[in-house]
């Protein structure tokens, strides 16, 4: 028997060929993956997507984020998003930025045309897509959260900018 035939028929009997999405968002602190492994396998699993599968991408807070600043002493705080907040009586919690070990510099052009120093902290939690911005340097200089995305220095992948 050809390996087509074998394929096919483990295929016929149910034995599955990828693995359910929701099982993979779920342990991704099990697979030390970042956030450049994660988008390889989902470009290359989402041919398979169900429309669930894609309602699960847009509504899961799975993406790593980061947010510059200019260099302080102070710790940042940002509040959570619209949607992660339910209605109470109680005052909204903030999100408590942690300050990484080796923090991350970048210089930044400032949309008055400046160059910046900044200083990068992750965020303790991960968020949802549309939480985040891609890392161009005037998103960077508003200090809004952006996508964890390592720079070319860092990083062992071949394609990792954003253009």
């Amino acid at each position: 028997m050809n390996a087509v035939a074998n394929k096919n028929f483990f295929k016929l009997i149910g034995v599955r060929e990828s693995v359910d999405l929701k099982l993979v968002l779920s342990r991704l602190e099990l697979l030390k993956w970042d956030v450049k492994d994660l988008l390889a396998f989902l470009v290359k699993e989402q041919s398979s997507f169900t429309e669930p599968d894609w309602n699960l991408l847009r509504n899961s807070a799975f993406l790593p984020g980061i947010i510059y600043h200019e260099q302080t002493d102070e710790k940042k705080t940002v509040a959570p998003s619209k949607e992660a907040t339910t209605t109470t009586t109680t005052p909204t919690p903030t999100v408590t930025v942690t300050v990484i070990k080796q923090p991350t510099t970048t210089t930044a052009t400032a949309t008055d045309g400046a160059k910046k120093q900044l200083v990068g902290e992750k965020l303790e939690v991960r968020r949802k897509a549309r939480e985040l911005f891609l890392p161009h340097d005037m998103i960077k200089a508003l200090g809004l959260p952006v996508l964890d995305w390592p720079d070319e220095s860092t990083s062992s992948h071949t394609s990792s900018t954003f253009a």
